[in-house]
């Protein structure tokens, strides 16, 4: 396994068996949410894996700009993960936040894609004024929901990893 940092994006590479598999993680997501909940082991013996982390999230840069976050700009990041690994194509499967930047893939770069597996999102924007609401109390009541819904993967290491991404846009 190595990582690497392709401009603005963070992404590990876990060797496997078969073909390059970017897996993207969900809202407030990093690529230590893929070990955590075992899929990386499931799917390790079927595929490369390419664990990405958007802007913002994880050990990626973290832009003030809102633009900076437009999905035509969050799918060249993906593709410059696959540019920087020297592959043509690979598969593709995101998870919420991850499924929208994968709607994006779908639109700026299918060429490049066998497959796009999509959970959890959908291609259009949402009112997101809930979630602004609730960050904007603090990362202490957003956790807190999380926790909720997490169960017993919300950890105290996990908590701590959600706490470290940039909230403020």
């Amino acid at each position: 396994m190595f990582s690497t940092a392709v401009s603005l994006v963070h992404y590990e590479v876990i060797e496997g068996e078969g073909p390059p598999l970017v897996l993207h993680a969900g809202f407030a997501g990093c690529a230590e949410d893929w070990r955590d909940f075992g899929l990386a082991d499931a799917l390790r013996p079927h595929h490369r894996l390419i664990l990405a982390e958007t802007r913002g999230h994880g050990d990626s840069g973290k832009p003030r700009d809102p633009a900076a976050y437009e999905p035509a700009l969050l799918a060249s990041d993906v593709v410059a993960i696959l540019d920087d690994l020297g592959l043509r194509r690979a598969f593709y499967y995101g998870h919420s936040y991850g499924g929208w930047i994968g709607w994006a893939l779908g639109a700026f770069a299918s060429s490049r894609f066998d497959a796009l597996a999509i959970s959890g999102s959908y291609p259009f924007e949402a009112n997101q004024q809930g979630m602004r609401d609730l960050i904007a109390q603090g990362v202490t009541p957003f956790l807190d929901r999380l926790t909720g819904m997490y169960g017993p993967f919300m950890n105290d290491v996990r908590r701590a990893r959600l706490a470290a991404n940039d909230f403020v846009l």
